[in-house]
């Protein structure tokens, strides 16, 4: 698939997700990012189900370093971490919570952004402060069928539907690291099995 692009307020509409076969899923992929920089990234997915109560819940965690080679003696030191936990519910991936923090190395020390924020409904509310310590608190209506920013690829590899290839894809998303809405489109240009 492409990288998503921003684009206009639709939402969700006639996209289901089936995750009923999730049981697990983990990832830890290394990516150089060019300039002595690189980046190790472990993603968890697990379903959570609770016997006699609620429905099942689908946990994704995130846990990534970005490390930097340094002069004279090549030594990697990191300049960023992030950490993030998000929940939603397996039937149709709603967001239920997302909790997450990214530090920075500016040179002169670490700098903390974070985020919690929990879904009632169609609502969205909760805090985002960003890495100048600014608070931004949040509550407000989300269109229907909002996905959460993060769970992209698991809701496109969820997607049910016939063949997406030569066809075009959008999600209506929720960024919890900003609390902003937008619309992330992919155009499939192929099929690849991952096992």
């Amino acid at each position: 698939a492409g990288q998503p692009s921003s684009g206009s307020d639709r939402a969700n509409l006639g996209l289901s997700f089936d995750a009923s076969g999730l049981r697990g899923y983990e990832m830890e992929p290394q990516v150089d990012l060019g300039g002595a920089r690189q980046r190790l990234t472990l993603v968890t997915y697990r379903v959570i189900e609770t016997v006699g109560g609620t429905p099942p819940r689908i946990e994704r965690y995130l846990e990534s370093q970005t490390s930097e080679r340094t002069e004279p003696f090549g030594t990697w030191q990191t300049v960023r971490r992030e950490r993030v936990r998000s929940m939603v519910a397996a039937q149709g991936l709603r967001p239920i919570s997302s909790r997450g923090q990214v530090s920075t190395w500016s040179g002169q020390g670490w700098q903390e952004a974070e985020y919690d924020v929990r879904f009632e409904g169609d609502r969205v509310v909760g805090i985002v402060t960003d890495s100048a310590g600014r608070g931004l608190e949040l509550d407000r209506l989300l269109p229907s069928g909002v996905l959460l920013r993060e769970m992209g690829d698991l809701a496109f590899a969820t997607l049910v539907v016939d063949s997406l290839v030569g066809r075009s894809v959008e999600f209506e998303t929720f960024d919890p690291r900003t609390g902003q809405v937008g619309s992330d489109r992919y155009d499939v240009l192929g099929t690849e099995t991952i096992q």
